[in-house]
């Protein structure tokens, strides 16, 4: 089979509407669908998939408009790698593809949650899972605020106690094509496999645990996975663009492909590339031969530990893995109560939470930073011997994430509070001396490892101790307190070079005062804006 590859729009063209085509009843009712000989069409911008249909002798199945993605049906009698061919010499095709098939994997490893426990909800931030991660202190100082983390799955459960304020409105239905992602049973085997509605929960359950590990990062559900945990990849690539043009930091991908998509590849890789960091389930099999799309460079791939940090014998392994953390004995919401689940399933978004938690620290990361530094905190595992090298470089620690520092200049955020704004900020690396300047703003104030100061026109931070500026320069325009302002920020470190000055706010070059004279001076300084509510 042909495909022909060529560089889509960047997230800033997905914004807007996602309008969703299904023509399935093109098909004729007493002809059943023959996926074997279905495809994708991705077609180049202004394409119509009905021209297209009608010189290749296709019958469209569905498709969404918004990403020029199509899925087709070839004719019983057609020759159908011929089609395929003509396709790819087709000037208004831009890819083509198989249909293939996803699932989550514990579908694949027979693993089905269990019910029949007796934690409740107000438990579930103590297991052990959590704790061995070093949750609570990290969570002393970064809870993921401010940070939106997308779980493409099969629905989460909208009013589940665990998640309350945490959702983002009701997500989305990509399957049964509504704005509710609530999880939909559907009382039969559908897939024929003996059990019922074995995924329904499955995105549930994956979003407690983001929100155990993160919680105060936003979720958004996207819907992807049927109840019996399968999924398209016309799903899940009209779910990552979805995700990104909502403004998702991080999208956690806990499924897995025996077959790996171009078209999941590209769009991964250019979510990845415009900074968003994509998570994913290496897969139930105790295989070496790592899941896909964990295996794919862009992503983060995760195997799964117990919580003595021991390998899971499920466990898929191999030099693809990224690091490792608890997926098994883990409790999560499930439904409106709690169960026991283990697969790389439940490993993977206590990864995703840890993004979370470094994007809140470093805004301005990008998706390979964030990798590095995550891959850079993790805690040594506990064997066995055998796997050594094949586990990726250790096992989740998020306390040790919150303590390391990045050259990142995006460390001061603004955050509203009922008093007015305030504004956090987060050590940068090599700087002992850190300059705000703003606007007099009355009620502002500055927080770091839990401790406040009033800010004045400039404030000095020299090794985390706030002292005066005494410069007592204000901005043309003041704001009032909640509304939103431009600041600089300036750091000693020998790399600020680079940013340009903005055209508002105070210039802070050259000024002297209490700020001047470290020992760390350097005669660049660089600043960065922003207007956060």
């Amino acid at each position: 089979m042909k495909s022909r590859h060529v560089t889509r729009n960047r997230i800033a063209s997905w914004i807007g509407a996602f309008l969703l085509f299904s023509v399935a009843g093109m098909l004729s009712a007493d002809s059943p669908s023959d996926v074997e000989r279905q495809l994708y069409v991705e077609l180049e911008p202004g394409a119509r998939i009905a021209e297209v249909a009608a010189m290749h002798d296709l019958a469209v199945v569905e498709g969404v408009a918004a990403i020029h993605l199509w899925t087709v049906e070839v004719g019983a009698d057609a020759d159908l790698g011929q089609v395929e061919d003509d396709l790819s010499d087709d000037p208004r095709v831009q890819n083509i593809e198989a249909v293939k098939s996803l699932e989550i994997p514990e579908d694949v490893q027979r693993s089905i949650p269990d019910l029949g426990i007796s934690i409740s909800v107000d438990d579930l931030p103590g297991q052990e899972a959590i704790a061995v991660l070093g949750a609570a202190g990290a969570h002393q100082r970064f809870t993921g605020a401010g940070i939106r983390v997308a779980v493409l799955d099969s629905g989460v459960a909208l009013n589940h106690p665990l998640l309350a304020g945490a959702l983002l409105g009701s997500g989305v239905d990509l399957v049964d094509h509504d704005a509710c992602a609530a999880p939909h049973p559907e009382g039969v085997d559908a897939d024929g496999d003996g059990w019922v509605d074995e995924g329904v929960h499955h995105g549930t359950y994956v979003a407690g645990l983001i929100r155990l590990a993160a919680p105060g990062a936003r979720i958004l559900p996207i819907r992807v996975l049927d109840a019996e945990g399968h999924g398209s990849v016309l799903r899940v690539v009209e779910g990552l663009r979805r995700a990104a043009a909502s403004g998702a930091r991080v999208i956690n991908l806990s499924f897995e492909m025996l077959e790996e998509s171009n078209l999941v590849k590209d769009a991964i890789a250019e979510l990845v590339a415009d900074g968003v960091v994509v998570v994913a389930a290496a897969g139930n099999r105790s295989d070496s031969v790592v899941g896909f799309p964990a295996k794919q460079p862009e992503t983060i791939a995760v195997a799964a530990v117990d919580p003595n940090l021991i390998k899971s014998e499920f466990s898929n392994y191999g030099s693809e893995i990224n690091l490792s953390a608890p997926g098994e004995q883990v409790y999560s919401s499930y439904g409106d109560g709690v169960a026991r689940w283990d697969g790389t399933s439940f490993a993977t978004p206590l990864v995703s939470a840890a993004a979370a938690i470094l994007l809140e620290k470093y805004p301005g990361l990008d998706a390979d930073r964030v990798r590095e530094m995550i891959l850079e905190a993790v805690q040594p595992d506990n064997g066995p011997s055998d796997y050594s090298g094949n586990m990726g470089e250790g096992v989740l620690d998020l306390s040790s994430l919150v303590e390391m520092r990045s050259s990142d200049r995006t460390s001061l955020k603004l955050h509203p509070s009922p008093g007015g704004t305030r504004v956090s900020w987060s050590e940068v690396d090599s700087a002992n001396r850190y300059d705000l300047v703003r606007g007099m703003v009355g009620d502002l104030e500055l927080t770091s490892d839990g401790a406040a100061s009033v800010l004045s026109a400039a404030t000095c931070l020299a090794d985390g101790v706030t002292a005066q500026d005494g410069l007592n320069v204000v901005d043309a325009a003041e704001p009032d307190p909640g509304q939103p302002f431009y600041y600089l920020f300036a750091d000693d470190a020998a790399d600020r070079s680079g940013f340009d000055l903005p055209d508002h706010g105070v210039d802070r070059i050259g000024s002297g005062g209490a700020c001047s004279g470290s020992e760390h001076e350097s005669d660049e300084e660089e600043e960065e804006e922003e207007d956060d509510d």
